[in-house]
């Protein structure tokens, strides 16, 4: 599966099987909702960012949470 272009870092919270979807849901979903959470969660408790960027980009961790 291509990751278009313009993926951000926002994307990053965003749960993988809905990135997977080629026409996602607008308002998302509960499950998705679920892994936001656990990922601003994991935030909260380590106080550090999910992924660490000295090695891979934004873009490349999308592509890794894309393809599983």
């Amino acid at each position: 599966m291509r990751v278009p272009d313009d993926v951000d870092a926002g994307k990053l919270w965003t749960a993988p099987e809905i990135l997977r979807e080629n026409n996602p849901p607008r308002r998302g979903t509960q499950r998705g909702d679920v892994y936001s959470y656990a990922i601003v969660c994991y935030e909260i408790m380590m106080r550090t960012e999910p992924y660490n960027f000295d090695n891979i980009t934004p873009r490349g961790a999308a592509v890794r949470l894309v393809l599983g």
